[in-house]
């Protein structure tokens, strides 16, 4: 009967790499041409939801972060952010209580986590008529540099939340201040940041280190920044 395969724990651990790599669509394609190879998509996704680790969106996961380098021993690493269209879509989170897909407000730069959470069926038809979807999702990745050049160690997901880019240079240099300093706070340094080539990031980039910047930007006082001395040409 179709209702009896069973699988080993390490064919479910497949499966649920391969449905969050490849998406639903892939993942029902493998399963339908490969009979009884792969579970069907209601175990994966109750695999998926029964984890006890929960990324809600918006929040951003510095305990975990702690707990992912204590246990590399590493205390040095590099943030990277960047952001990647998606098909705007609103689902409900059951284990956060809150809806999913729109653009979260910010706070000095940071999203507010869990701001669509309701019990009113007409405040959340409010919000489908009112609030603008997100069309793109922001991540924040730390990747860890290690003592030993030939175990890299794979990127932490520090963040996820989706935004419809409406944030200015101020709020980037915000959160990379914030960051740097709630890292440092567990034990972690953070050397430098990554980004593309948007121009909201290059602005950014040009205002955190003074490069024919209008004012004197406050990253250049903080107190941990790094400093060069160099040789005098005479």
């Amino acid at each position: 009967a179709k209702n009896a395969y069973r699988f080993k724990p390490s064919v479910k651990e497949f499966a649920v790499i391969v449905y969050i790599l490849g998406g639903r669509n892939l993942y029902e394609f493998l399963r339908l041409n490969i009979p009884g190879a792969l579970p069907t998509l209601t175990t994966v996704r109750s695999i998926v939801t029964s984890t006890k680790y929960h990324f809600p969106e918006g929040e951003f996961q510095y305990a975990r972060l702690q707990e992912f380098t204590d246990q590399s021993k590493c205390r040095y690493a590099f943030c990277a952010e960047d952001c990647t269209s998606v098909v705007p879509k609103v689902s409900y989170d059951s284990r956060s209580n809150s809806f999913v897909g729109f653009t979260l407000p910010l706070d000095n730069g940071f999203p507010r986590s869990g701001y669509f959470s309701t019990c009113s069926f007409n405040e959340l038809q409010s919000w489908h008529d009112q609030m603008q979807k997100s069309n793109l999702l922001n991540i924040y990745a730390v990747q860890v540099l290690s003592h030993d050049c030939q175990r890299s160690k794979p990127p932490f997901l520090l963040a996820a939340y989706g935004t419809n880019g409406k944030y200015t240079s101020n709020d980037i240099v915000s959160r990379w201040s914030t960051i740097f300093d709630r890292c440092s706070d567990y034990g972690l340094r953070i050397l430098g940041y990554s980004a593309d080539a948007d121009a909201k990031n290059l602005r950014a980039m040009r205002e955190a280190t003074g490069f024919f910047a209008t004012q004197r930007p406050e990253l250049l006082n903080h107190p941990s920044r790094f400093t060069m001395s160099l040789f005098e040409v005479r």
